[in-house]
């Protein structure tokens, strides 16, 4: 389990200095004036990054952006179910009647927090 998730964190390291090529000739690609807006967020006004740099930025990233999220959609799920079989493989029939029974509001459901035997 240890080497799986240090195989992750190497292989997202080794992309770092790809990342930040990337991201330094975006910034040389982009006039100074049009790098960065201001925007409203939460009612507030703030600094952010401009929509031209991100968007260069995004392409000349490529798939790579979409293959992490994807390989870390693969490795949590993968660790969920290591977890679960170390377990024993417990039935979870009945987490998912108690999930059913959780009210949906704002189309999000509202979990209770509860605590854990001991």
């Amino acid at each position: 389990m240890r080497s799986y998730i240090w195989e992750i964190v190497l292989e997202s390291n080794a992309l770092v200095s790809d990342v930040l090529s990337h991201e330094k000739v975006a910034r040389e690609r982009i006039p100074d004036e049009e790098e960065y807006a201001i925007i409203e967020r939460s009612g507030r006004l703030i600094q952010a990054q401009s929509d031209t740099l991100t968007k260069l930025y995004n392409t000349m990233m490529g798939d790579m952006v979409e293959n992490r999220f994807r390989r870390a959609i693969l490795a949590v799920g993968s660790l969920w179910y290591s977890a679960w079989v170390d377990a024993g493989m417990p039935d979870l029939t009945q987490v998912q009647r108690e999930m059913d029974q959780v009210p949906i509001q704002d189309g999000k459901r509202r979990l209770r927090i509860r605590k854990h035997p001991e």
